[in-house]
């Protein structure tokens, strides 16, 4: 950690350009004879596969109806 927020954040977004331009960049323009950015498109499949389930529809459904149906607890005195 740095010793202050805004240097956090400059951290941050030093390493987030660096992840951009060395690793993904490099992967979306290399392609293969037919066009297709084979690299960036295995990236995209494993983050759907592990990311996925977190942020798809149904689930943020279920959320939404557990959220706004919730029977509150009853307590016996």
């Amino acid at each position: 950690m740095a010793p202050t927020q805004e240097e956090q954040d400059g951290r941050d977004a030093d390493s987030l350009y660096s992840l951009i331009e060395e690793e993904v960049l490099p992967l979306f323009h290399d392609r293969d004879e037919r066009g297709i950015p084979q690299g960036w498109v295995d990236r995209i499949r494993a983050s759907l596969a592990s990311i996925g389930p977190r942020f798809c529809a149904t689930r943020m459904v279920e959320d939404y109806v557990r959220g706004a149906y919730r029977v509150p607890e009853t307590r016996s005195s």
